[in-house]
């Protein structure tokens, strides 16, 4: 049997940045649903953090300038 290849080990910082990776990832995706609305990527950042996905009736209101 052959022996396992030599890997550094996990650690906690490790798992860390891949969880802020894949939370920033997610993030972006639920503000993306904002521009869609016609909001800008900024205050779609936002409003992802406000009010979650946008509802069908007030993601142009809310996005209205």
């Amino acid at each position: 049997m052959a022996a396992p290849p030599n890997r550094p080990p996990v650690t906690a910082g490790t798992v860390f940045a891949a969880l802020l990776i894949a939370a920033l990832v997610v993030w972006a995706v639920l503000a993306y649903q904002w521009v869609e609305y016609g909001c800008e990527p900024g205050d779609a950042l936002v409003l992802v953090i406000r009010h979650g996905t946008p509802h069908p009736l007030e993601g142009w209101v809310l996005c209205a300038s």
